[in-house]
């Protein structure tokens, strides 16, 4: 989106990857869905008030329910519904894997002593580790996706330049100076 220098191919990337993002959650692809959803939220991006604005409505309502659906309030709900009704047919997003596993790893003893001193493995704990990992697993070796190399999309997302978020929010006062009005946007 920064790479964009014209403020209207600025906005169409906005919009496109917009509509990427309701094609992943149709394929139930959560992962790279909220990808696209932490690029979009970038401060960087974010920003662009003017470029924002100018999507059309429908594309912010269902980019709107998208943020809703992967919202990591109350321990990413929408998004484990959504799981469930996927089947195993989805690419999960990790992220919420990884913090179920830290907070029952960092949540729950070891060990659990019992009221006559005896020392116990937490076999609870165990088979709750033991039961994310499954899940996970299960979408690993059901899935659906049989997505091929297809060149020059490949190497046109291998070959783009990685830039750090400085450089990204310097391009991004460049394209959309503060409290600049529109019509100075070019």
């Amino acid at each position: 989106i920064m790479l964009q220098p014209m403020f209207n191919d600025m906005f169409m990337s906005i919009t496109k990857f917009m509509y990427i993002a309701k094609y992943l959650r149709e394929l139930n692809n959560f992962n790279t869905l909220m990808g696209i959803i932490a690029g979009i939220n970038t401060v960087s991006v974010s920003r662009l008030k003017h470029s924002l604005a100018k999507v059309k409505k429908d594309v912010t309502d269902q980019w709107d329910l998208l943020m809703d659906l992967m919202n990591p309030s109350n321990a990413f709900k929408r998004l484990r519904g959504a799981l469930e009704e996927s089947g195993s047919s989805a690419l999960p997003y990790i992220g919420m894997y990884l913090s179920d596993l830290t907070f029952m790893e960092d949540g729950n003893p070891d060990e659990i002593t019992k009221e006559d001193g005896t020392t116990m493995i937490n076999f609870s704990k165990h088979y709750m580790i033991y039961r994310t990992i499954y899940q996970l697993r299960k979408f690993q070796t059901s899935s659906k996706y049989a997505l091929q190399r297809q060149d020059p999309e490949f190497t046109f997302l291998f070959e783009l330049p990685i830039l750090n978020d400085e450089d990204l929010y310097h391009l991004s006062l460049l394209r959309e100076p503060r409290d600049a009005p529109a019509t100075s946007i070019k």
